[in-house]
């Protein structure tokens, strides 16, 4: 992992609020900031693996491990789950699909 190709990117936690007109709406709240190494999945074998837009996946991995073992713990958490937690890159919001030691493998809404 090369320091130099880190980016940034910031973890934000989805709570539903109930409008006025009785209609749900997800506000992001900022959990925290991290430096990451991103990699695109456009190989044939990603592709069989996450499914056919693959365009819209990205794998990242931080150099000190902290957003993934911030997201495993958070894997099997019943009332506080990775499902509610969502991540921004480059203006778009990402949802995460899989936490590992390995990395996070995230797919843009």
């Amino acid at each position: 992992m090369e320091l130099c190709k880190l980016e940034k990117v910031t973890l934000k936690k989805a709570n539903k609020e109930k409008q006025t007109n009785g209609v749900y709406k997800d506000t992001y709240f900022i959990i925290d900031s991290f430096d990451v190494w991103i990699q695109s999945l456009d190989d044939e074998v990603s592709a069989n693996i996450y499914g056919a837009n693959l365009y819209k996946v990205k794998r990242l991995k931080t150099p000190k491990k902290d957003l993934e073992t911030f997201l495993i713990s958070k894997t099997n958490n019943s009332n506080d789950n990775i499902s509610k937690y969502v991540i921004e890159y480059d203006e778009n919001l990402y949802k995460i699909n899989d936490a590992k030691k390995s990395g996070v493998t995230i797919e843009r809404l």
